[in-house]
């Protein structure tokens, strides 16, 4: 007989290390479309994708270092956590997160949970002269079947995220408010 319990052990670390975001233990891009594929694949249809930037990121950096980037992307990971504590939650790459949410709420829960993690990041952010000028901005889309692929509703959060920076930095849209709106000014291909 031979024990496999310390190899068992080193492969199941390796699988969390390809799964993981290194700096703030979320899952990674990569894990996040696998994990969301395979989830709406056994019959979870609804999602709903919150997609969210962290703004004037690059200022903080620039200004004060990696070092307090780093902190202030730990301590997003753990505001999203606490906010979204049944969601899968992950890092897709510098300051953007995202929040699967496997169901499409009521947009009334939704917003509440919002404004509680807004005003969890104004907290934080508050405590550290370094992070006065941060915030997030947030764009959100849903689908309620597989008809619509995680890619478009990736774009589809996407969109609403970049028309909330460039109107509304610091807060939320939902793609479906300002859906017509682009496609008049053609911003968006479907």
């Amino acid at each position: 007989a031979k024990d496999v319990t310390e190899e068992y052990a080193y492969k199941e670390r390796i699988l969390l290390l390809s799964r993981t975001d290194e700096l703030t233990r979320l899952a990674n891009r990569r894990y996040f479309y696998q994990f969301v594929d395979s989830h709406r694949r056994e019959g979870a249809g609804a999602l709903t994708l919150c997609y969210i930037d962290l703004d004037y990121f690059k200022q903080l950096n620039d200004t004060f270092g990696h070092q307090y980037g780093d902190a202030a992307l730990i301590a997003m990971g753990e505001l999203l956590t606490t906010a979204f504590p049944k969601d899968f939650i992950a890092r897709l790459g510098g300051d953007e997160f995202i929040v699967a949410i496997f169901a499409v709420p009521e947009r009334e829960v939704l917003v509440n949970k919002l404004e509680k993690l807004y005003q969890s990041a104004r907290e934080f952010f508050s405590q550290d002269i370094c992070f006065k000028n941060l915030g997030m901005s947030i764009g959100i889309a849903s689908a309620e079947s597989h008809s619509v692929t995680l890619d478009t509703l990736l774009q589809r959060s996407d969109n609403a995220l970049y028309y909330t920076k460039k109107n509304y930095r610091g807060k939320y849209t939902f793609y479906e408010d300002i859906k017509n709106e682009l496609l008049s000014r053609r911003e968006i291909h479907e």
